[in-house]
């Protein structure tokens, strides 16, 4: 989604708000229970998800404020 988004503004105008230093594919935990998938190919590193023009901010969210358009940090 960071990369759709980042299509439509102006560089560092798009925040990832997300402590996680992986992201998980959780469709792929189905195939994991299958036995096509090993865990680890679930995982990726989140820089390499993540838009290079993307602001990632590596703290978890206390409170989303949509009517301020702000988000309180923890």
């Amino acid at each position: 989604l960071s990369h759709r988004c980042q299509k439509l503004v102006p560089k560092g105008q798009v925040a990832v708000v997300e402590p996680a230093d992986e992201h998980h594919y959780q469709p792929g935990y189905t195939l994991v229970g299958g036995g096509l998938y090993k865990l680890q190919q679930c995982k990726t590193p989140m820089k390499r998800v993540l838009h290079p023009d993307n602001v990632w901010i590596k703290q978890a969210a206390k409170k989303i404020n949509p009517q301020e358009n702000s988000i309180e940090l923890m």
